[in-house]
């Protein structure tokens, strides 16, 4: 299609196409109950919507994606610190978590029995 227009800048063309193959690859197989339960697979969706927002093509759309991937995997995966943590880390650094937002999920996560503390100034 346009690639003799990307050549001058290919690695950053190249990584915009493999970013929206993967969360294109990810959106079909969220169909398939065992793939929403891996964790890796929820973090790498919501890495790649954040990648695409950051190149300012189609912004909006990729962090709202982002954000509702973010409550999706938390769904499938609500036992996994290393998902919440990283989710939270992640969406923070965007904006796109309220410290009140994160407030409030760490409490449902407690009192869901999945203890975690985040130090205010961390988030």
């Amino acid at each position: 299609s346009n690639m003799n227009k990307k050549e001058g800048n290919s690695r950053p063309a190249l990584e915009v196409e493999l970013h929206r193959k993967l969360t294109t690859i990810i959106e079909n197989k969220m169909e398939d109950p065992r793939c929403r339960s891996i964790s890796i697979v929820w973090r790498l969706y919501i890495n790649s919507c954040l990648y695409l927002a950051s190149t300012h093509e189609g912004e909006s759309v990729y962090l709202s994606t982002a954000k509702k991937a973010f409550y999706r995997g938390l769904r499938h995966c609500a036992g996994c610190k290393d998902y919440l943590v990283s989710s939270i880390i992640s969406l923070r650094s965007v904006g796109l978590l309220t410290t009140a937002e994160i407030d409030q999920i760490l409490e449902v996560m407690n009192k869901r029995g999945l203890l975690l503390r985040f130090v205010s100034a961390s988030y």
